[in-house]
């Protein structure tokens, strides 16, 4: 067998074992960017779940000091008031803005600091039923509420379901 000059069979295998090096070695680099990309956004998504809970669990904290505090001065001004009428009123000298006295109800709105609001009412039980030891209200709601209503960006036309597409 005769061999010809310049031509090496050991060659190609070489240089295809290199290009399939190669090609390994850039999925490699290309998949560890995209896993580290990954990380990155679930890191800062983390963040801001972790800023949001710690928010929420502060302005509810605060709530449940409103209600402690304002189930006491009910209890206090009910002890000083001799009559509903007098109640009331006291209820609405100490209370001011949170009281509503048409229906007996006192409403706190607690800032998360996050673009909502903690909405707290409560319905206060009638004069008679006041009392040292007891929730003197029934929490009617505490939900967590928009500061900002969501407005939807209907300027891009998208189908419905109902029309024919031309």
């Amino acid at each position: 067998m005769e061999k010809k000059k310049g031509f090496n069979n050991r060659g190609v295998q070489i240089g295809t074992s290199s290009l399939l090096l190669i090609f390994t070695v850039l999925c490699l680099v290309v998949f560890s960017t995209l896993s580290l990309a990954s990380a990155r956004a679930d890191y800062r998504l983390a963040v801001k779940t972790q800023q949001s809970v710690k928010a929420y669990y502060a302005a509810d904290a605060r709530g449940e000091e409103l209600k402690r505090d304002m189930n006491r001065k009910l209890i206090q001004l009910a002890k000083e008031a001799p009559s509903e009428e007098v109640f009331r009123n006291l209820v609405q000298q100490n209370f001011k803005q949170a009281f509503d006295q048409s229906s007996n109800q006192i409403s706190y709105a607690v800032d998360t600091g996050s673009g909502q609001l903690l909405r707290i009412q409560f319905q206060l039980l009638p004069y008679e039923e006041m009392e040292e030891g007891k929730a003197n209200y029934k929490i009617l709601s505490w939900s967590i509420q928009n500061k900002e209503d969501y407005e939807v960006d209907s300027k891009m036309p998208v189908w419905n379901g109902n029309e024919d597409i031309d």
